[in-house]
């Protein structure tokens, strides 16, 4: 949670800085995609968890009646599927990186955080 949080404030910088043209590039718009389905998963998780504890109260409390657990199952139906997606979005990022040529520099301004990744050590100053 804690490094979804770091990164919503990176990614408001960085979109702050460069204004509109940040979402030119496909994997800067990618990265806003992890972060809103990692914060769906958080949000699902947190229903999940509030729903789960109130079905298993209902059946603790009156149990001889008969409790539906389909909004239970839908829910983590919902849940497991944003996970997927967050994950293959995730996948495709860590792949981007891997290709990425390590003679970026972080000194450019004008390249969104996922481009600048590798620090040369003798890279130029802009």
């Amino acid at each position: 949670m804690r490094d979804i949080v770091a990164m919503c404030l990176i990614f408001t910088a960085q979109i702050k800085h460069n204004g509109w043209s940040y979402f030119t590039s496909f994997f800067s718009i990618l990265d806003l995609l992890i972060i809103a389905s990692a914060l769906c998963c958080i949000s699902f998780g947190i229903h999940q968890a509030v729903n789960v504890e109130k079905s298993l109260r209902n059946i603790f409390d009156e149990p001889n009646k008969h409790v539906s657990l389909a909004k239970v199952g839908y829910w983590q139906m919902v849940f497991n599927s944003t996970l997927a997606v967050t994950l293959f979005l995730a996948w495709l990022k860590v792949l981007h990186i891997a290709v990425l040529p390590s003679h970026c520099c972080c000194c450019c301004c004008d390249k969104p955080v996922s481009q600048c990744l590798y620090v040369k050590a003798d890279a130029p100053k802009k």
